[in-house]
């Protein structure tokens, strides 16, 4: 699904990533992000805002205008898309979350299209990297991940001291740790990707004939 992929570069203006986060940032309208209409923190950890909602535009001039140069900058990006991707005729916008991910946030492998919202696109505005994290993770070797993965993949730990001179290790190596994270995220998405998922339910589901899958090796 890669080739799928669309990547472009300042799509929102530096000066409209800042009055976004000048306005919303310190607001006490954040509210823990839902999954299927459901809080459910073992998949998603994150706070967001419906910045598009009737509700928290609240006729206000800044997030009117704020929305609405959003949605010209999606509108640039979705005509760069549809000239690549003839078949993807997007038409409709369905507005914008503001996502805010704290030190431990995050959200699992997923699809944005669902029953109630069938999407064609998603499109995500990356406001600020002033950040560091956000690709690295350690494993207890308890999960049995070393099964698929290997010490330059992902790392593992034994027990609490051994996480604990592992992240102070790794804290201090910028590019150990952004290597063994890059080929990690590249094995997981070659063997672990929810395509190959999904065809490994459907036919373990209906009993079709079908070669072994990575993990059953």
């Amino acid at each position: 699904m890669k080739e799928y992929i669309m990547l472009l570069k300042n799509a929102v203006p530096t000066e409209l990533c800042d009055i976004v986060l000048e306005e919303y940032e310190n607001t006490e309208e954040w509210q823990a992000a839902l999954t299927s209409g459901y809080t459910n923190k073992k998949t998603r950890n994150c706070d967001t805002i419906g910045i598009s909602q009737p509700s928290v535009i609240n006729n206000k001039s800044s997030r009117i205008e704020i929305d609405n140069k959003l949605f010209n900058c999606a509108g640039k990006c979705i005509e760069n898309y549809n000239k690549k991707f003839k078949h993807a005729d997007v038409q409709e916008d369905t507005g914008y979350e503001l996502l805010r991910y704290k030190t431990g946030g995050f959200y699992s492998e997923h699809t944005d299209s669902f029953l109630q919202a069938p999407r064609l696109v998603s499109c995500s505005f990356a406001l600020n990297d002033n950040y560091k994290g956000g690709e690295f993770a350690f494993f207890d070797k308890e999960t049995k991940y070393m099964d698929f993965f290997s010490d330059d993949e992902i790392i593992f730990y034994k027990n609490i001291n051994d996480l604990s001179e592992k992240i102070i290790k790794f804290s201090n190596d910028d590019k150990l740790r952004s290597r063994i994270a890059k080929k990690g995220r590249d094995k997981y998405f070659k063997y672990f990707n929810s395509t190959i998922v999904a065809d490994f339910i459907i036919k373990k589901t209906y009993g079709f004939n079908r070669k072994k899958f990575f993990w059953e090796k």
